[in-house]
């Protein structure tokens, strides 16, 4: 049997303070609790660690979780961590449909 291979953690030199502001404020703005599990995200540990500009990592999984939750485009945390986002971009909703009805107000798939 094959042990299965853990996912790393990357490790981002990046603006984790902007990271962390720009959540909590997507987060307020949608009116979403700091447990984001319920839409898809992360934990409520996690999401803590990353409004608190904590992390010096985070998951790639972690990543696709939080932009989904808070329904930005694929790759937008990594634009905010190296700097390159543009305010339109932050202002964007990233409209997917949810897994459980044709509905766009549910968890993303």
């Amino acid at each position: 049997m094959q042990a299965q291979p853990q996912e790393e953690e990357v490790t981002d030199a990046g603006n984790w303070a902007r990271l962390a502001a720009e959540v909590r404020r997507r987060r307020e703005k949608m009116r979403l609790p700091i447990d984001l599990v319920n839409v898809g995200g992360p934990t409520e540990m996690t999401v803590r660690k990353i409004e608190s500009g904590e992390p010096a990592s985070i998951r790639p999984k972690t990543k696709v979780r939080l932009e989904r939750a808070l329904r930005w485009r694929d790759g937008l945390v990594d634009r905010i961590l190296d700097g390159t986002v543009t305010d339109e971009e932050l202002a964007e909703v990233e409209v997917r449909e949810c897994k459980w009805c044709s509905c766009h107000e549910h968890a993303p798939t």
